[in-house]
């Protein structure tokens, strides 16, 4: 019985390799998450770039992809400054922000969430957004005037050890 099972078990792996095997050979790997960026042992993926762009209304460019991924490694710098500042944010200041948002625009929570779902957010992916902004706003604040920030940002850089990938879009 053991020795039928295993000569069937190998038949059928054969099978499957030599049927199946040949649509596979034939095809190219598909590449499920590519990553963008990694700002030391964070990692921002392809895809959130061009997520981040589609929201925006802008078109998947190579210029423009580059331009959202520096964009992401900076916010990503100044939340990591935020937190080592200790800077916290409280359930209190999203809701204001978001009601404020809201209000800014004439619309309902409900239609508001409507809004977010077109462009392919949810409230708790927008309200950790919202986080970030404060977050970053907060550490921007701290550091001082345009000046003091752009300094800041450049030294972060360099400290930082940031791979970034090559762009496409």
């Amino acid at each position: 019985m053991g020795a039928m099972f295993r000569g069937l078990a190998v038949a059928l792996i054969t099978g499957c390799l030599v049927h199946g095997g040949q649509a596979v050979a034939e095809r190219a790997p598909t590449v499920l998450v590519e990553v963008a960026a990694t700002v030391g042992d964070q990692v921002i993926f392809d895809s959130e770039v061009r997520f981040r762009l589609r929201a925006s209304g802008k078109k998947v460019t190579a210029q423009g992809w580059t331009a959202a991924l520096a964009e992401m490694v900076d916010e990503l710098l100044w939340v990591r400054e935020s937190k080592r500042l200790g800077i916290q944010i409280s359930d209190r200041e999203v809701d204001e922000a978001i009601d404020t948002v809201i209000k800014q625009n004439n619309l309902s929570l409900l239609e508001f969430e409507k809004q977010l779902e077109s462009v392919g957010y949810d409230m708790a992916t927008y309200r950790r957004d919202v986080i970030r902004q404060l977050q970053e706003l907060k550490a921007r604040f701290r550091i001082g005037d345009d000046g003091a920030q752009k300094k800041w940002l450049e030294q972060a850089r360099k400290r930082a050890q940031i791979d970034i990938r090559r762009a496409k879009p």
